[in-house]
């Protein structure tokens, strides 16, 4: 009885070891595509200077400015965009050979933002949007 209690727990404790590692695992590739809508998710970075907000979005295949699709709020950017040739991924073994065709992503923002001044251009793959900041203070003139 000794013995089989002592091989029951190791057998919980390898089955407690593999469901946390595939919910790590499951998580870490989470961010990067979206298997059902076969998207992806680009690599992106948020500058923060005293005037504006600047995001940099790298879309590979992204031909064309009229293929993006930007919507803002005062916290958050979200891009769309479709992606010319289709990304084909075949050594992902869970999925097995799976095509992406478009990019998703949500980015939150440092700082408030004034979404109608914002200007997006694309040069090359990637896509550079400024946000000026939504200022708290104005200035009152006195009469």
């Amino acid at each position: 009885m000794g013995e089989e209690w002592i091989f029951d727990r190791i057998r919980k404790m390898h089955e407690e070891i593999e469901r946390t590692l595939r919910e790590i695992e499951r998580e870490l590739f989470k961010p990067l595509f979206d298997f059902e809508h076969r998207c992806l998710e680009p690599l992106h970075e948020v500058e923060e200077t005293p005037e504006e907000v600047i995001v940099r979005v790298d879309l590979p295949y992204v031909r064309k400015k009229e293929d993006v699709k930007i919507v803002a709020t005062e916290e958050k950017v979200i891009i769309e965009a479709k992606m010319s040739e289709k990304a084909l991924f075949s050594d992902l073994v869970t999925y097995g050979r799976t095509s992406y065709h478009m990019y998703r992503k949500e980015i939150l923002l440092p700082a408030p933002v004034e979404t109608k001044k914002a200007k997006a251009r694309l040069r090359g793959c990637i896509l550079e949007i400024r946000l000026p900041k939504k200022h708290k203070m104005y200035r009152i003139q006195v009469e």
